[in-house]
């Protein structure tokens, strides 16, 4: 359902008074809220703090890209790109790291990261805001950002390498004094809280398990950097029972002892 509204009411009718949209589909028009999205293919870019000019040159970069852009009627630029339908899936997984990706690449980190979520308001074109200045198309295309395509595959990468960057956890977040073991405690890293998050959590599905992969990663590289062979054998043990293959198991360990260790 496509809503429109203002900063205190949506409705499924664009009135007059109404000068946002929501940016995402909504299931109904029961809330605005991220959990009350059908869809979440739509991500919106707005750099208040940059110079109005090159927020206008930057839209026009990227017209082989977005799917429209937007001017606020003030001192922004609403850039929105859509991702196809079939990456339904991946974006409400990853919505915010796709957006902040997205940032990176294209808008050099200027976007306010308050844009950063499903449900956003964006300004809506033709509305006449209360400055009195008109909310004016810029452009409209049929761009859409589909799997199959090195765009994409450029987009994740950059996702993956976000998700990596957090992998790494400190010692306050692991909550363990870790400097006073020496590097063979077959054992002690079960009750460590990265390790005990993965052991003690089901992800019973194929795809769509959340957080499955990150907390695997980073209960097996606790258990490596520390020479837990006997905690490690049981985190491998968990992700095969709940099928990760020989090949991937191999591959994140090649890849945390290349990288950290």
């Amino acid at each position: 359902m496509k809503v429109y509204g203002d900063l205190h009411s949506i409705s499924d009718v664009p009135r007059n008074c109404y000068v946002f949209e929501v940016l995402n589909e909504l299931k109904d028009l029961s809330s605005r809220s991220d959990s009350n999205c059908l869809k979440h293919t739509r991500f919106v870019f707005e750099c208040d703090n940059t110079e109005l000019d090159k927020q206008f040159e930057r839209a026009e970069d990227l017209k082989d890209i977005a799917c429209r852009a937007t001017f606020s009627g003030s001192k922004s630029v609403h850039v929105i790109f859509q991702f196809e339908d079939a990456l339904e899936d991946v974006c409400k997984e990853y919505y915010k790291d796709i957006w902040a990706a997205c940032n990176k690449l294209f808008f050099n980190n200027e976007a306010d990261t308050a844009c950063a979520n499903p449900a956003r308001l964006t300004r809506r074109p033709g509305a006449i805001r209360d400055n009195g200045e008109e909310q004016y198309l810029v452009y409209r295309y049929n761009n859409v950002i589909e799997k199959d395509t090195n765009l994409f595959k450029y987009i994740w990468r950059a996702v993956r390498a976000l998700l990596a960057s957090r992998i790494v956890t400190t010692a306050a977040e692991e909550k363990n004094d870790h400097k006073s073991f020496s590097k063979n405690h077959d054992g002690l890293c079960k009750h460590y809280d990265v390790v005990q998050y993965y052991l003690r959590k089901s992800y019973p599905k194929l795809t769509g398990n959340g957080d499955s992969s990150i907390s695997l990663f980073k209960a097996v590289r606790c258990c490596m950097k520390y020479g837990d062979n006997q905690t490690l054998n049981e985190v491998l043990g968990k992700a095969r029972s709940e099928k990760w293959t020989e090949h991937e198991l191999t591959r994140i360990q090649d890849q945390i002892r290349n990288k950290y260790l």
